[in-house]
């Protein structure tokens, strides 16, 4: 949530104290919901960073998300069939808050982000009412492109800004290969097994507007197995 919705309830002296309390102490500090809100300066903010994103007198936080999803099973024979299951996710994502609590606006900034992910599995599928051994294979893959950027300004003895507009851009790939086998061996005694590998490669690559300095972190894989295996006895069982 905001910082500038914050409400002081414990200050020493009983009064608040820091340079977002601007001279004036207008809070009370006990748990009354009472909370002084310093408007945010956005027209000087742009003017001094050039950042027409700074676009609010007061915090605000701003999400819309979108999902898209395809499930669709196709029969190839009277025992198997095969699934796909495809889906895209998008984030947009913005905010601008002052980053202290008080009559003055001190320290704030803004962030604004990004995410689009895609996804796809398929799925093969062996029942036969004629036998005792159901199998399953399949495979996934997702691909995730997300970037946050950031910006954040000082009100001392003058608006000044802290950063420039930072960009953080993260890119991410997953991929899995799974199967299962499921086998009755009796009508009331069943095992099934299966396993799963899996990779994750990520990379991130932070570069300052202007300046020398450079943050990155060359793409990071991890992997693993995943088995399983379950033995069953249903003594109730009808089958």
């Amino acid at each position: 949530g905001s910082y500038t919705t914050s409400q002081k309830i414990a200050c020493v002296g009983g009064v608040p104290h820091g340079p977002g309390v601007g001279g004036v102490a207008v809070e009370d500090c006990i748990l009354d919901d009472k909370v002084v809100f310093a408007p945010i300066p956005s027209a000087a903010l742009r003017t001094l960073t050039g950042n027409t994103d700074f676009d609010s007198d007061s915090p605000y936080l701003r999400v819309k998300q979108y999902l898209l999803t395809s499930d669709i099973n196709y029969e190839l024979t009277d025992s198997i069939s095969i699934n796909s299951v495809t889906g895209w996710y998008g984030i947009r994502q913005k905010t601008i808050d002052a980053q202290t609590t008080g009559a003055r606006f001190f320290i704030g900034g803004l962030s604004s982000g990004r995410k689009n992910a895609f996804s796809q599995e398929l799925r093969l599928t062996f029942r036969s009412p004629d036998s005792p051994v159901d199998l399953m294979f399949g495979g996934f893959y997702q691909s995730d492109d997300m970037v946050v950027r950031e910006q954040g300004v000082i009100n001392g003895a003058a608006l000044a800004p802290l950063s420039p507009y930072w960009t953080f851009p993260l890119h991410s790939k997953a991929i899995s290969a799974f199967g299962q086998m499921d086998w009755d061996i009796t009508k009331e005694l069943s095992f099934s097994a299966g396993v799963r590998y899996s990779r994750d490669r990520k990379y991130q690559n932070i570069v300052p507007p202007s300046g020398p300095n450079k943050f990155t972190t060359p793409s990071v894989a991890f992997s693993n197995w995943s088995p399983e295996a379950t033995l069953s006895l249903d003594r109730m069982s009808t089958r």
